[in-house]
């Protein structure tokens, strides 16, 4: 199963208005079998960890939240050396429960 990163306990950037910032959730590079799996496959695009929400009245995810993006979405941002994406509000499939 993929492990989100912990979540910054103070992120260097704040998303403006329907935004949200997403960390890539990491899988392991050997399968559950044993198999290696190749480095393309170190993340999931499909699926982030919200780290942080924009002030829009409507946002209804949280920080920590696991959360199902388009594969392409998202403008990517490097904060303290580690990559995220800004993604739009309206651009989350699902939530994980």
């Amino acid at each position: 199963m993929p492990q989100p990163k912990s979540v910054p306990k103070k992120l260097g950037a704040r998303p403006l208005g329907k935004r949200v910032i997403v960390a890539p959730i990491e899988v392991d590079l050997v399968s559950e079998g044993g198999v290696m799996l190749p480095e393309t496959m170190r993340h999931k695009p499909d699926e982030a960890q919200i780290v942080a929400v924009g002030d829009h009245e409507d946002i209804k995810v949280a920080v920590g939240d696991l959360v199902h993006l388009p594969s392409f979405v998202g403008t990517p941002i490097n904060v303290d050396e580690v990559l995220y994406r800004v993604v739009n509000y309206d651009d989350i499939i699902a939530v994980t429960l």
